[in-house]
């Protein structure tokens, strides 16, 4: 019976321990004094029980128990809070390759990379095609009439040169797709005759010298003695060794053999005299002009007016460098011009001149002396020519330009592709 109450009051105690707060549970235990009777009565761990009690120590956490079976899934519960963000998860394998995606919307430009290395030099690319022909001269030669010729090429007809600026059919002079390139130079005067100069060394063996006068009659022979039926006589070049400059070899029917050989070469003759020096060449210039260049207006009448720094004068593409050393100049200059299409009726007075150092290369004969004054009667083009010698400039490099300027304004310009010439020469 006394274990009965025992177990009972142990029961109660247990039941007790659900209401206990947790501050009495700090210690993972409860301490309890029983009486023989089966009263329980709670004690601090620090109280002592009464003589007819027995001190108890119950756990207030029990064994482990077995897993209970499975209950029913519950409901599922609100969403959380996001939590922070896990560490990084070791990579997984490769899964496959799934479907291709849409293609997604363009994103955003990125910022600009750095500069790649430079790559390999990749290989040798194909030919290009043929480039069109220049604009360079074909120098023919004389000019022949049975050939066939085209624009650029030059000939020489009658001591000129000219230059093709379409397909002519006739001669120089009768067909106007010729154009005077160079003219023909006069022969200049005969220069006096230089001193002889000393004897030179003997010059090499010259030519076989004509045959010599017949010489007179000789006196009659003695008979030789009778000879045998002969045939014919052979003649076959003398050997070096007999002849060392030549000769004949000649066998009779006897085969004897006579040998003629060739003169030696007489002494070298006295040097010739010193002849005079030609002229150099400053400035030789031939193109074909593009432009439409229209000739500035200005008052009559002054070279130093026909300049660029005047009037803007200077012809387009005209402007060229030379050295001279204090002689005469011979300038010969072509320039085809034509009557402005908008100009009204009448003649316009056109002024040209070739300019040293943008002045007039005739400065020193006077200011008002002009190389060409032309008055244009019909629109057609015409050419404007110079041709004289100037006085000699100061030796050194210089700039050498053509000027027209004209007495209307907007009266009269350039040729397009027509052919321009300038040419200096220093006379010696």
């Amino acid at each position: 019976m006394l274990l009965r109450l025992r177990i009972a009051g142990i029961c109660g105690l247990v039941f007790m321990l659900r209401a206990i707060p947790v501050a009495a549970q700090s210690y993972d235990a409860i301490f309890a004094c029983v009486e023989r009777d089966g009263h329980v009565r709670l004690v601090d761990y620090r109280e002592g029980c009464r003589r007819n009690e027995t001190r108890i120590r119950l756990n207030v956490v029990g064994p482990q128990g077995p897993a209970g079976p499975q209950g029913p899934a519950g409901p599922p519960g609100p969403t959380g809070p996001q939590g922070p963000a896990g560490s990084q998860g070791v990579a997984g394998p490769q899964g496959p390759v799934g479907p291709a995606g849409p293609t997604g919307a363009a994103g955003a430009q990125g910022v600009k990379g750095d500069t790649g290395a430079k790559g390999d030099t990749g290989a040798q690319g194909p030919a290009g095609p043929q480039g069109a022909h220049g604009d360079g001269f074909n120098y023919r030669g004389d000019f022949d009439p049975n050939q066939v010729y085209a624009s650029y090429d030059v000939v020489v007809f009658g001591g000129s040169a000219y230059l093709a600026t379409g397909q002519p059919t006739g001669a120089p002079g009768s067909d106007a797709l010729w154009t005077l390139l160079v003219a023909k130079g006069d022969t200049g005067a005969t220069g006096s005759t230089g001193p002889v100069g000393p004897t030179g060394p003997l010059g090499p063996q010259g030519a076989k010298g004509d045959t010599g006068a017949t010489g007179g009659q000789g006196a009659q022979g003695p008979q030789g003695p009778a000879g045998a039926n002969g045939g014919s006589v052979t003649v076959s070049a003398a050997p070096a060794i007999t002849c060392p400059n030549g000769g004949a070899a000649i066998t009779d029917a006897f085969q004897q053999t006579q040998y003629v050989c060739d003169g030696r070469t007489g002494p070298q003759g006295p040097q010739g005299a010193q002849g005079t020096p030609g002229s150099t060449a400053v400035v030789t210039q031939t193109w074909i002009n593009q432009s439409g260049f229209i000739l500035p207006g200005i008052n009559c009448c002054s070279t130093a007016w026909v300049t660029g720094q005047q009037a803007s004068a200077t012809l387009p593409g005209s402007s060229f460098s030379g050295t001279t050393t204090g002689g005469r100049l011979l300038i010969h200059v072509t320039i085809p011009l034509k009557i402005v299409p908008t100009f009204g009726s009448g003649g316009p007075n056109v002024w040209c001149q070739p300019n040293i150092d943008d002045l007039w290369a005739g400065s020193a004969l006077g200011d008002a002396i002009f190389d060409n004054v032309f008055q244009f009667a019909v629109a057609s083009p015409t050419t404007v020519t110079i041709s004289r010698v100037y006085p000699a400039p100061a030796a050194g490099t210089h700039t050498f330009t053509l000027a027209c300027a004209t007495g209307s304004r907007n009266a009269v310009q350039m040729v397009p592709n027509s052919v321009i010439s300038y040419s200096v020469f220093e006379l010696r």
